[in-house]
């Protein structure tokens, strides 16, 4: 269970050290005071549709995101939001790709099995494949979950396939950038899908979107920090060795034909958040 083992007062508030019990070190996250309130058990009621029943109909899901928490003070809730922390090599990749596509009228030509560079497809089997190895040769058979060695390599499938998935379903409306959007109408008139043109670049976007686009609410806590600790292991294998062979530098970029001066846009301003300025924008 997620514990609280400090609170640290600042100038703007206090701030509280979480940890996550059978989880390394590395994946304490500090919350603002204002993320977290007291738990009171008359608030929590079933999730709207759970039954099937609810007046909103089915399958809507609260607005409220929280995860519960305890700690020495008392049962605590913390808003419950993937948290995913960028690494700054990546970040690098997410500025170079939105300024030559939105202001130097460039595009990554598709799909990228085809140019050198794996598919988001491929990207998650070569992950997976290398992901359950190092699985298979850890020594104790449960984790600290008590999950067994079987279990944690479905987990792993599970995350990977879901989130072939949720690049399928979200490109069109939540990761391209204006300036691609004729070129995606010619290159998926094949019929195939978004994961098996596109590349480690748009994958990378949809890592940046996924804490806003991903409903986390229906989540139990420890499958919401599972979830959030298999990412980072992915941004890690991503931001390693396999970052050259997975990213296409400058010179591999095409002219796009049909960006049209008026849909390219100024350079961005040098006070501007390099992660929010780079985040996609449906088209």
């Amino acid at each position: 269970m997620p514990q609280i083992m400090r609170a640290r007062k600042t100038d703007a508030g206090y701030y509280y050290l979480i940890h996550y019990d059978g989880w390394s070190k590395k994946h304490d996250e500090e919350v603002r005071q204002s993320e977290v309130i007291k738990y009171n058990p008359d608030l929590i009621g079933p999730i709207p549709g759970a039954e099937g029943d609810d007046e909103d109909g089915p399958g809507v899901l609260p607005s409220v995101k929280k995860r519960k928490l305890d700690a020495s003070a008392g049962s605590l809730e913390v808003a419950v939001e993937l948290r995913l922390h960028i690494p700054a090599t990546l970040k690098t990749i997410i500025i170079q790709d939105y300024e030559l596509v939105t202001q130097a009228g460039q595009l990554l030509p598709l799909p990228r099995s085809e140019h050198h560079r794996p598919t988001v497809h491929q990207i998650l089997e070569e992950y997976r494949a290398q992901a359950a190895a190092e699985l298979e040769a850890e020594e104790e058979d449960r984790d600290a979950l008590g999950r067994s060695r079987e279990e944690r390599v479905a987990a792993l499938v599970e995350a990977t396939e879901g989130l072939g998935t949720y690049f399928d379903q979200t490109l069109v409306h939540y990761l391209l950038y204006q300036q691609e959007v004729s070129h995606h109408g010619e290159a998926s008139a094949g019929g195939l899908a978004p994961s098996r043109l596109y590349g480690a670049e748009h994958l990378l976007r949809l890592l940046v979107k996924l804490p806003e686009l991903m409903p986390v609410c229906h989540m139990g806590p420890q499958d919401a920090v599972n979830l959030e600790a298999r990412l980072h292991h992915f941004m890690q294998y991503a931001s390693g060795s396999a970052q050259a062979r997975l990213f296409s530098n400058r010179e591999q970029y095409i002219p796009n034909p049909d960006a049209a001066p008026e849909l390219l846009l100024p350079p961005l301003p040098a006070t501007a958040n390099p992660t929010r300025a780079a985040t996609p924008v449906p088209a």
